[in-house]
């Protein structure tokens, strides 16, 4: 699929970027349809020119497994210091390269994959983003940044 090419999109694109690079950590949810469905904290390791957001993940995890099972997620970030929200929902797709996830790696994930990008079970994570919302309470802004733009 092409990228949109409009000001508005690519201005939508711009701020996902900015924002979930400054945020880092999110919640990242699985099983939408279910209730509960599934949400667990984890670190951004890029966020790409096209806006495409990249995570280490193992691939045996749950989180992994719920992915393949259905691939869309959503992505909730939150930062208090600057009264900033961003929800991203999108579609995720799971890589095992290891060229790509060497490129990829940007944080350190020890902390749940011990063993890091030498894990034989390490997997990338990419969500192409769908839709997106910002909400900013000091100036009470609330933005639809993204809508079906792939």
């Amino acid at each position: 699929m092409k990228h949109a090419t409009s000001t508005q999109a690519l201005t939508g694109l711009e701020m996902v970027k900015k924002l979930a690079e400054e945020i880092r950590i999110c919640a990242f949810c699985t099983n939408l349809g279910e209730q509960p469905f599934a949400a667990r904290p984890m670190i951004i390791q890029e966020v790409d020119d096209n806006g495409d957001i990249w995570f280490l993940s193992s691939e045996v995890s749950d989180k992994n497994i719920e992915v393949k099972m259905d691939d869309k997620v959503q992505l909730l970030f939150c930062d208090i210091r600057s009264s900033q929200y961003l929800s991203v929902y999108g579609s995720a797709y799971i890589y095992k390269e290891k060229k790509i996830i060497d490129a990829k790696s940007k944080h350190s994930v020890k902390a749940w994959i011990p063993e890091g990008t030498n894990d034989p079970n390490i997997a990338l994570i990419r969500i192409i983003p769908e839709d997106a919302f910002y909400w900013n309470a000091e100036t009470r802004a609330n933005v639809h940044l993204l809508k079906k733009i792939r």
